[in-house]
């Protein structure tokens, strides 16, 4: 074999191997097409499940404005019920002073 041909069995060694390393790359490169259009698709998903979340935390945060509203409502209305328990106690206690000061007085008459 001469050096000619050594040369040529060289090149075509280093071309298989070269062949080789592209289809390597070929390879990598569609795994890493997929990867990213699966990344997207996770991407894009996860947009969704975000702006989901943000609705169901608006919604959250306007039903627990209406319930602070409706609890100084009922405030209101328990300050009004307590002014009229307090009323009727009042009541009670001079009713109950007039009846024990009329009963005295049927008493010692007898």
């Amino acid at each position: 074999m001469d050096n000619y041909e050594k040369r040529e069995l060289n090149l075509q060694t280093k071309l298989a191997l070269l062949e080789r390393d592209i289809d390597d790359i070929s390879d990598v490169f569609s795994k890493l097409d997929y990867t990213v259009t699966k990344l997207a698709e996770v991407a894009e998903h996860l947009n969704k499940l975000v702006a989901l979340h943000e609705e169901r935390i608006e919604r959250v945060h306007t039903e627990m404005a209406q319930i602070r509203e409706e609890i100084g409502s009922l405030k209101q209305s328990m300050k009004g019920y307590d002014r009229l328990k307090w009323i009727l106690v009042g009541a009670a206690t001079v009713i109950g002073y007039l009846i024990a000061g009329l009963g005295m007085d049927v008493l010692q008459k007898f």
